[in-house]
This record gives structure tokens, sequence and C-alpha cells, in this order.
């Protein structure tokens, strides 16, 4: 599995929608560039942590088996889908919908469904 790609391809996933919500709600001007560009760190951090802690383990686990990728996707993506919205609808409610909160549940749920499309269309070696 290219596990940096994945990392790679979530942290830019992540940071557009995070900052396509932030600006299209909040008024932001050209001051803010740098901010958005350092918030590319943490934004990495937190896209490293959520695949390597939740989504690589389970394709980790299941690599010995005689199951493919798109099996693992079917069999646990929906259980993991379910959970990780109403963690992330807790989150936005108990915030009283704070943009950045919001914004960072948005981008926390849609990155880590597209992680578990792009680890399941990879070939096991």
């Amino acid at each position: 599995m290219n596990i940096l790609n994945n990392l790679a391809k979530s942290t830019a996933l992540a940071a557009i929608i995070f900052w396509s919500i932030i600006i299209a709600v909040e008024d932001i001007n050209l001051t803010a560039f740098p901010f958005i560009v350092i918030s590319l760190i943490p934004i990495c951090i937190c896209c490293t942590v959520m695949i390597l802690g939740t989504i690589y383990p389970v394709f980790w686990i299941t690599s010995n088996k005689k199951i493919t990728n798109q099996k693992v996707f079917k069999l646990y993506f929906p259980y993991y889908a379910i959970l990780l919205f109403f963690i992330c609808l807790y989150g936005i409610i108990l915030s009283c919908y704070e943009v950045l909160v919001v914004s960072f549940f948005i981008s926390t749920y849609i990155t880590s469904c597209q992680s578990w499309i792009w680890f399941s269309k990879e070939k096991k070696a």
C-alpha cells in the first residue's frame, strides 16, 4: 500500500475543503494567505493520525488474508462511515455550529471517506 501517496492526497483534499468552507462563510483577505500555508502542517498531522490510526490498520490486518481490498471496503466501510458521521455531527452540535469546527469536521468526514476509496482501489502486492 502506498501510504505516503494517500497521506499527500488526503492532506491536499482536507486543506481545500477546510479553507473553501471558511472562505465561503468568512470575509478573508489576502493577508490570511500565510495562515493558509502554515495550516497545512496541522492538517497533515490530523490526516496522518486519522488515516494511520483508524483506516490503515483495517487494511493492514487483512493484508495477510486472502481478502481483496474491495471486499475489506464493502465489509468495514459502512460501519466506519456511520460511526464517523455521528462523531462529526456530535462535535458540530457541541461547538454551536462555529465555522472553524464545522469546517474541520466536514473536511475530516469527506477526507476519511475518500481515503477509504483510495485504499480500496489499490492492488494487494
